[in-house]
């Protein structure tokens, strides 16, 4: 099954992907850092997209 993409080519699959991790993000007295890695991690992948999707926007001709 091929994943469907939004009009900037970004997957809901990714972005559901992306809202569970944040929902999960929590600071473990046990590994404190693991949070900010994790926060780190997810802000990266998301601004990833961002950039794919800007790049699409100027490469797609307008009508």
């Amino acid at each position: 099954m091929a994943k469907s993409l939004t009009s900037a080519g970004v997957s809901p699959e990714m972005l559901h992907e992306m809202a569970r991790r944040v929902e999960r993000l929590t600071v473990s007295r046990r590994d404190p850092e693991a949070f900010f890695v994790e926060r780190s991690e997810i802000a990266d992948a998301l601004r990833k997209e961002a950039w794919k999707a800007e790049r699409e926007a100027r490469e797609t001709p307008r009508a």
